[in-house]
């Protein structure tokens, strides 16, 4: 592993990169079908902290990686083609299994009764 390579992987170990992550990954996934998804729906199906949601995405909206509009007084997100890109140019370096343990562990232990 080269240097670039380290550095690059030891980005994903840390809880700013790894919301990031998860969040680009859940944008993704629900933009393939066309869904826009609100905060609270990343963290109800994640575990993400919804209140580091609320303040990183607007952050992420002006480096033009997410997009939002406004629906029905909240805000929802969908992947832009440059935040597809970045997440695309680092998935090699993710812990991307770890990041879908996490989130499985997550939602089994809040199942709906």
């Amino acid at each position: 592993m080269n240097a670039c390579e380290t550095r690059g992987f030891a980005k994903f170990h840390d809880k700013f990169n790894e919301t990031k992550a998860i969040t680009y990954m859940v944008l993704i996934d629900q933009s393939k079908r066309g869904v826009w998804v609100r905060p609270r729906q990343i963290a109800d199906a994640t575990g993400l902290n919804l209140q580091s949601l609320l303040a990183l995405m607007p952050r992420w909206c002006s480096w033009r990686r997410i997009q939002r509009r406004l629906r029905a007084g909240f805000y929802e997100y969908t992947i832009t083609e440059n935040g597809f890109r970045w997440f695309m140019d680092w998935k090699d370096f993710m812990p991307l299994q770890r990041y879908l343990d996490k989130i499985r562990e997550w939602q089994e232990k809040h199942k709906p009764a």
